[in-house]
């Protein structure tokens, strides 16, 4: 059964609070969506869409920043190509139109396009807790093992600039969760690459150009095997060498 309380608070200590004693936190609520919210762990979800900063500064991207206003910002472009693509890419325009980047990371869901090009930028999670403290957390650790104190998504910083592209594979065309991404980088010269979907946890694979994960590093489930997964990320990875060693 769905959550039925929707809960506004008045400033993000009472959120984080409600967060503390098992409540649910929701931006744009697309995740609800997600299988992962079939069993919820709480009847009670807490609205922190207002309370979350949006826009890019600097080199901070707001946890309320919609995935639509990170595909369409010249500058995330510009210095963080691949995860504008897959801004793009994920799931439909109304989504996009509601689905924040906070959400994208907290939901923690395996087949979220943002997870493979964030880590491909460096990207710092930072997180919130009641008392206004920040605390930044490398986004391969909060995926694949976050917090057990209460927190929030605040931000996410970008630590690494510079070309970069990306690819997807799902089961069928449009809009539909990948079953496998890569994310590339060319950091001080030398192509570097993430694969995204394919792990044991929510949390990208680094590897190296030619030599992707072995299918024993990789997931099996109902959607596709290990070892097609390691297919795929082969061939993803052999599309993205060609585009950015090509230029």
């Amino acid at each position: 059964m769905l959550p039925t309380t929707w809960t506004r608070p008045a400033d993000l200590g009472e959120a984080i609070e409600l967060v503390g004693r098992g409540a649910v936190p929701v931006g744009g609520a697309c995740a609800l969506m997600s299988a992962a919210f079939e069993d919820p762990v709480s009847e009670e979800l807490v609205d922190v869409l207002d309370l979350l900063p949006a826009g890019v500064d600097d080199d901070r991207i707001g946890a309320g920043t919609t995935l639509a206003a990170l595909a369409a910002d010249p500058l995330v472009a510009q210095r963080w190509p691949a995860v504008a693509a897959a801004a793009a890419l994920t799931a439909t325009p109304q989504v996009r139109a509601l689905a924040t980047v906070g959400g994208s990371v907290a939901a923690r869901l395996p087949t979220a396009d943002l997870a493979a090009p964030l880590a491909a930028h460096g990207a710092v999670v930072e997180l919130v807790d009641a008392a206004g403290a920040t605390t930044p957390v490398r986004i391969e650790q909060y995926l694949t093992e976050p917090p057990t104190w209460p927190h929030l998504v605040y931000a996410v910083r970008l630590t690494r600039t510079g070309r970069g592209s990306y690819r997807r594979f799902a089961l069928r065309e449009g809009p539909a969760p990948a079953i496998a991404t890569v994310a590339a980088v060319v950091v001080d010269g030398e192509l570097r690459m993430w694969a995204g979907a394919v792990g044991p946890t929510a949390a990208p694979v680094a590897f190296m150009p030619g030599a992707p994960p072995a299918a024993s590093a990789l997931r099996t489930d109902a959607r596709a095997s290990a070892r097609y997964r390691a297919r795929l990320v082969a061939a993803l990875a052999a599309e993205l060498v060609e585009e950015l060693e090509g230029r």
